[in-house]
């Protein structure tokens, strides 16, 4: 996750405090989240869907939960009930929905925002999957101390709007797939060539964020071309697309400078996937 993705679900938890509440909330440092960490007594949970995927949890002591509760509903309710924990649900809601007006999409639908969770007690933990990065951020408030959680990643696919492509293969029909592949990673600005030698061409007169390339073909062949792409300095990723399936002809490839090899025949998913873990390692 990008440090900067939390900014907004910050200045959206300054604004509904500010507006709604009252109050004055002041952040502490960003820092990693721990899952295994002790949970305040009540956790609000929202998940975010769309051209952004995510949660955001705010946990709350009890002592803040009420407070916050009773300021919003212009109440002096002593315990947590349904109609409290109804007001938690709303903050987290508040907070999710006033962050995602503030990233900008461009001609993309709107992030979509699930029904607010609550989880409330002391003996549980909120575990989350190894594979991602939450952010944690403590507040201090007069209505007392809570934390949020955040975990906010905008969608592969619509990370590679306006991306180039660049197709080379002798058949007509393999180019027409692998444009198809390239549509299914939402990058739609592709060009084709026929053979090493146009693709070398190719790259000299325009910029390329990625180069799908054959191995057989007329007047270069395509680790050719990946040899002269890489001794003019470029270093967009490519991918091989061939028959050639023998363990020697994948080294080659590499050696020469191809980022990734596909053997055909392939499933449309499995180049998709290539496409994704390619451009997700050339990302700075």
């Amino acid at each position: 996750m990008k440090v900067e993705y939390i900014n907004p679900f910050i200045e959206s938890v300054y604004d509904l405090f500010t507006t709604m509440l009252g109050s004055i909330a002041k952040r502490g440092a960003v820092g990693l989240s721990r899952g295994d960490s002790a949970p305040s007594e009540i956790t609000a949970l929202i998940g975010l869907s769309g051209p952004a995927r995510g949660v955001v949890a705010l946990s709350f002591p009890v002592a803040t939960a009420l407070a916050i509760s009773n300021r919003l509903l212009g109440m002096e309710s002593r315990v947590v009930d349904d109609t409290a924990a109804d007001a938690i649900a709303e903050v987290v809601n508040i907070v999710a929905g006033g962050a995602k007006g503030k990233f900008e999409l461009g001609d993309r639908p709107p992030i979509d925002l699930s029904l607010p969770s609550i989880v409330r007690g002391k003996n549980y933990h909120v575990e989350y999957p190894t594979c991602t990065t939450w952010l944690e951020v403590p507040f201090e408030s007069d209505l007392g101390p809570f934390n949020m959680r955040v975990v906010f990643e905008m969608s592969t696919t619509e990370a590679h709007l306006g991306m180039k492509a660049l197709v080379v293969d002798d058949s007509l029909v393999m180019r027409k797939v692998l444009i198809g592949a390239l549509a299914r990673a939402n990058i739609t600005d592709v060009h084709q060539a026929a053979d090493g030698a146009k693709a070398v061409a190719a790259v000299q007169k325009a910029e390329y964020d990625l180069v799908l390339m054959d191995w057989n073909m007329p007047n270069m062949l395509g680790i050719d071309a990946v040899r002269a792409i890489r001794a003019l300095g470029m270093k967009m990723p490519i991918i091989m697309v061939t028959t050639e399936a023998e363990r020697s002809r994948v080294v080659d490839a590499l050696k020469a400078g191809a980022t990734n090899y596909i053997i055909k025949p392939f499933k449309p998913a499995m180049i998709v996937t290539r496409i994704q873990e390619a451009l997700a390692k050339a990302a700075p």
